[in-house]
């Protein structure tokens, strides 16, 4: 019997070859469209996804890979984005509008030698005015992306402000003492100076340390306000471990000191250790560990301050932003201070609304109690009487950044303390403006 084998028809191949012929000549410009559309309506996320899901079958096509680029930059994937643009440029050099896309790349991928590369050569293409815009504005972008990582790596700044205090030394409403008229307090308009430097310096790829000084200068224009002049100093070295890229561990040490009217007031120096977490794209949480030694010019003074803080911020969007902590402190009386001990606990709120991209308002609001463990001496104006003292303020506070160096800002705030001794009961308000210089 003779059986004819299927490989010798004809009937057997003519399927074979238009499947082969159709898989030879399939386009990528179905996918493209579509995925060009989801760009169009703003899903550039998608768009990317259509086009991956068909890349074992259209890699090396110019067009697709220069689109599946496009798309991977457009939703964030930089790195996925430059071996596409790769492809393309290996295939067709002269393709300029996959050497800009893939200038952007690189300008994500905070690789400016490289971004700078491509824009060189797309320059030495002789682009139309619409593609040499471009080029300038990414050109521009770039060098305010290094200005960020300098300052990022050191920042100094120079900051003047005036203002005016309608009770610069926290003077008391009432002395306590029967039949003596309490003066009023010290008002007066101010003027300060202050500067400063930070410097990080990387250890290890995961770890690095920030240095950082300050200092400032205070004067009032009152003759009777000149014994609360200030002049302050504070140096500061924080140890950083990033753990995980969202979690990060720091200790830190820090020293300063506070003069009154030219002579010293008090210095300290301090240890803390703080947690700091990225819980997610919105929230930010931070724990802190501290002790600081306060030496005063009396030494009645001295005390010894144990800190526990939390805190949280939220953005909310990018407009919104929350921030709020609590506080406990306690200080720890060295040689017989009035009152002993004390135990404070302090919670803190804060509002900023970003209304412009360099434009901010905020408000914030606070409250503190204080108890100290022992009785005053007895006699006036304290009368063996314990003291508490509940204190809250609300400030707020508006500031605006011009041409990225410079800030200005406006505050005024309030404060208010009622004391179980009256001596120690008062209210203040303040305004002040400022203008800083970053370098």
């Amino acid at each position: 019997m003779n059986i004819a084998s299927p490989f010798r028809s004809k009937n057997f191949f003519l399927p074979l070859l238009l499947l082969v012929s159709s898989l030879s000549f399939a386009s990528p410009s179905a996918v493209i469209t579509e995925a060009r559309q989801y760009l169009a309506d703003g899903d550039a996320a998608q768009a990317f996804a259509t086009l991956e899901s068909r890349e074992s079958e259209f890699a090396g096509d110019v067009e697709f890979d220069y689109w599946l680029g496009l798309t991977a930059n457009r939703a964030g994937k930089s790195g996925r984005a430059l071996f596409s643009l790769e492809r393309v440029l290996a295939q067709r050099p002269q393709h300029a509008a996959a050497r800009l896309e893939l200038a952007i790349v690189y300008a994500r991928l905070n690789q400016g030698d490289a971004a700078r590369r491509e824009l060189n050569t797309l320059e030495g293409q002789n682009p139309p005015p619409a593609a040499l815009a471009q080029i300038n504005e990414l050109r521009h972008q770039l060098g305010l992306g290094d200005q960020a990582r300098r300052l990022g790596k050191r920042v100094a700044y120079v900051s003047l402000e005036t203002g005016h205090d309608d009770n610069v030394g926290n003077w008391p409403k009432d002395f306590g003492f029967p039949g003596f008229e309490t003066p009023n307090p010290v008002d007066s308009a101010y003027g300060s100076l202050a500067a400063g430097v930070r410097q990080s310096i990387d250890i290890q790829a995961d770890q690095k340390l920030l240095l950082s000084l300050n200092g400032m200068v205070r004067k009032n224009n009152q003759d009777n306000a000149e014994q609360f002049d200030q002049d302050f100093l504070t140096a500061r070295a924080e140890w950083v471990k990033d753990m995980d890229g969202r979690r990060e561990f720091a200790i830190a040490g820090d020293a300063g000191m506070l003069r009154l009217d030219g002579e010293s007031y008090h210095d300290f120096f301090g240890l803390e250790a703080e947690w700091r977490e990225q819980r997610n794209e919105r929230t930010r949480v931070l724990f802190t560990l501290g002790l600081r030694d306060m030496n005063f010019e009396l030494d009645t003074y001295d005390v010894l301050l144990s800190r526990l803080r939390g805190g949280a911020r939220y953005q909310l969007n990018q407009q919104w932003r929350f921030d709020g902590d609590f506080t406990l402190e306690y200080e720890a009386q060295s040689n017989d201070r009035p009152g002993g001990d004390s135990i404070r606990a302090g919670v803190r709120g804060a509002a900023n609304w970003q209304y412009r991209p360099t434009e901010r308002a905020s408000i914030d609001a606070s409250f503190t109690r204080t108890d100290y463990t022992r009785n005053y001496p007895a006699g006036l104006p304290f009368n063996g009487e314990n003291r508490n003292d509940d204190r809250w303020g609300v400030g707020v506070q508006w500031d605006k950044t011009f041409q990225r160096l410079w800030q200005v800002r406006a505050r005024v705030q309030y404060r208010d303390q009622n004391s179980s001794l009256t001596t120690y009961t008062f209210d203040q308000t303040s305004g002040s403006v400022s203008l800083t210089r970053y370098f």
